[in-house]
């Protein structure tokens, strides 16, 4: 497969600086990806939280159909997620697939669960005062995914953050980063507003700059 660079909240960015990715399997090379720097963790939390407002205020109805394409999309590639995801990561093919479908209706079940965020009214001991309670997306969400189910552990973290409305920065494990990209560039075409979604893979320093940052 071709190598993987940073999804960059809807532009994919490639440079020279490659780490490998190898099978488990058999140790042969599977693609070379770009890892993180410090300085894109802090560009991408930078950005998504300027640009990310756009994904904020979508009514929660579109937000839930950009979801539901991203789902079918990804069940639409699930062969060829599957093939990657089996060589870098190691499980069986049917595994694959299982843990992929999977994510998909994560994605789906998330769709719909964000558009059942409703405020409430609550009572007051002043007759005279009436106390509302609406929710609003809270910013800037930080996810790092194990390397162990890596498609259906992402989409854990991925869907509910988007389904609330907030933009997402996630950084996929360096062991198995390459179909966790594939899912992220899915979920851009199918309608994410640029600055919404950051796919940053790379190892425990890209993690431990990104937990740091006060913003997430």
């Amino acid at each position: 497969m071709n190598d993987r660079g940073l999804i960059f909240g809807g532009e994919v960015i490639h440079r020279g600086d490659l780490r490998e990715v190898r099978s488990p399997a058999d140790g042969s090379l599977v693609a070379h990806y770009v890892p993180a720097t410090a300085a894109d963790v802090d560009r991408a939390v930078a950005e998504a939280r300027q640009q990310g407002r756009t994904w904020m205020r979508l009514h929660p109805d579109e937000r839930a159909r950009v979801l539901r394409a991203a789902a079918e999309a990804i069940r639409a590639h699930v062969d060829d997620i599957a093939e990657v995801l089996t060589r870098e990561q190691g499980k069986p093919v049917a595994d694959s697939v299982k843990e992929i479908l999977f994510g998909a209706s994560v994605f789906d079940y998330y769709a719909e669960e964000g558009r059942r965020v409703h405020g409430s009214l609550r009572p007051n001991t002043d007759p005279d005062t009436v106390s509302m309670v609406s929710y609003h997306p809270v910013g800037v969400v930080a996810g790092i995914v194990p390397w162990n189910y890596p498609v259906d552990l992402y989409a854990w973290k991925v869907a509910p953050a988007l389904a609330a409305g907030c933009p997402v920065v996630v950084k996929p494990p360096e062991e198995a980063p390459l179909a966790i990209g594939m899912v992220s560039q899915l979920l851009t075409d199918a309608g994410l507003p640029p600055g919404t979604l950051f796919d940053l893979p790379g190892g425990a320093e890209t993690g431990q700059r990104l937990v740091s940052r006060p913003e997430v």
